[in-house]
């Protein structure tokens, strides 16, 4: 029983309390002036409006970090270099695998330039295509961009049936232009040369 009534004594300290605090609230409010009031509903908006703009920017960070993590490098060409990004955006819709090489670094101008290698697996239905990918890093690794994309035509040069390639897949990298892949239960080595023409090999 004393219990019950320590219990209901605080409920009414807590009651009376918070009735005193909206009292002071609209004793507050009847005590300003009009121009009072006007400016603490404009702080009162302003603050809102904040909340609002941390709550966008924080859902475009999101945004950004997804993106980041689809598409590593920036898909502009660079301006130094002849540019062969194809225009038809699907083979970036169906892609299903992308691997980057290491990156191979050179001095120009007195300034340190790179370039890397990228792999890419694309399917439509049952069907895979191969790609290599060139990415450009601008001085001092600022700036990646993607300059170039070709299909490798594995179908031809191994001579597979077209459904053959469904079983393609990338094993490794050996250094920054050269790879290893499998497809129809053979491994081959590719490597690029400086125009960008693959030669295949098989790995014994």
């Amino acid at each position: 029983m004393l219990k019950l009534k320590l219990v209901v004594l605080v409920l009414l300290i807590v009651f009376t309390s918070c009735n005193k605090d909206s009292s002071f609230d609209q004793d507050e409010n009847l005590n300003q002036s009009p121009e009072e009031r006007k400016l603490k509903s404009v702080k009162d908006s302003l603050r809102s409006e904040k909340e609002s703009l941390k709550d966008d920017l924080q859902k475009l960070r999101d945004s950004l970090n997804r993106i980041d993590e689809i598409a590593p490098a920036e898909m502009i060409p660079d301006s130094q270099e002849t540019s062969q990004v194809p225009n038809d955006p699907e083979h970036f819709t169906w892609i299903i695998f992308l691997s980057e090489g290491p990156t191979e670094w050179f001095m120009k101008d007195d300034s340190e330039y790179g370039i890397a290698y990228r792999v890419s697996i694309d399917q439509v239905e049952i069907y895979r295509g191969l790609y290599i990918e060139k990415v450009s890093f601008q001085p001092e690794g600022f700036g990646k961009k993607l300059t170039y994309v070709k299909e490798v035509d594995i179908v031809n040069k191994l001579n597979l049936f077209g459904e053959a390639t469904s079983t393609l897949e990338f094993i490794e990298w050996i250094d920054y232009k050269t790879f290893v892949f499998q497809v129809a239960g053979n491994k081959y080595k590719a490597e690029i040369d400086r125009n960008e023409n693959v030669s295949i090999k098989p790995v014994k």
